[in-house]
């Protein structure tokens, strides 16, 4: 079930859109949720890490429609923002996932140095093979 953005646009209530939208496989939406978060945060390593994160997102989305290239650079943009944000920050177990997202990273790695970077559907849209990406998990407060 897609969800759209809550009418309130309370900053807490859309970064936890995002992290559902994002650990359901809607990456499209989950940017877009993350996004209206990101925009209004002050310099510093929380609007770093939710960009990193929104980055990874729109790799996942780009990964799903076969653009392999797209999806591996969002990756390693998304990488360094990521890190500086280690081990937890959010109330994510930023360490866990990191970990698990380097091995996609090498996934995509392998994928582009292939000629497999996706399957032909019927509608003519391509379709890379998806992993299983990694979900964020919150921590118990």
């Amino acid at each position: 079930m897609m969800e759209t953005q809550p009418n309130s646009q309370e900053p807490a209530a859309l970064f936890a859109l995002g992290l559902r939208q994002f650990n359901e496989g809607q990456y499209f939406e989950c940017h877009e949720s993350w996004e209206a978060y990101w925009k209004p945060l002050q310099a510093g390593v929380e609007k770093d890490l939710v960009q990193g994160l929104i980055q990874v997102s729109v790799a996942y989305h780009h990964w799903h429609k076969g653009n392999v290239k797209g999806a591996l650079r969002l990756i390693e943009r998304a990488m360094p923002r990521i890190t500086a944000a280690l081990p937890v920050s959010m109330g994510l177990d930023l360490t866990s996932y990191f970990d698990k997202l380097l091995k996609e990273h090498a996934k995509l790695q392998a994928l582009q140095g292939s000629n497999l970077e996706g399957v032909v559907r019927a509608n003519g849209e391509t379709e890379a093979p998806m992993p299983d990406a990694p979900r964020l998990m919150q921590l118990e407060k």
